[in-house]
C-alpha cells in the first residue's frame, strides 16, 4: 500500500486490480489492467503517475506487466511486458 503525495488517497492492489481508495469516504475506484497478482505499488512525487507491478503467474502464458497509469483521468499510459 502506498498513500499519494496529496494524502488524500490510499492507492493498493487486490489481486489483480488495483485500488484507489480516497480518504473522505469517497466510492473506490477499481482499476483493471494486470492478468497477474499485483506485487508492487509506487507514485511519483508529484502524485502525477502510479505504477503498478505483477507476478509472473506460473501457469500463464503470459509475460509480467508493469503499468504506468495517469492519476488524473485513471488511464493506463503505458504498458511494458517482461521476458520470462
Amino acid at each position: 500500500m502506498v498513500i499519494h503525495p496529496s494524502e488524500m488517497f490510499m492507492i493498493y492492489g487486490v489481486g489483480s486490480l488495483l485500488v484507489i481508495k480516497s480518504v473522505d469516504d469517497s466510492k473506490d475506484k477499481y482499476l483493471k489492467g494486470h492478468s497477474g497478482k499485483i506485487n508492487c505499488i509506487t507514485v511519483s512525487k508529484t502524485g502525477a503517475l502510479v505504477a503498478s507491478g505483477e507476478a509472473h503467474e506460473q501457469r500463464s502464458e503470459e509475460c509480467a506487466a508493469l503499468i504506468a497509469w495517469d492519476f488524473a483521468s485513471l488511464e493506463i499510459m503505458y504498458r511494458v511486458r517482461y521476458h520470462k
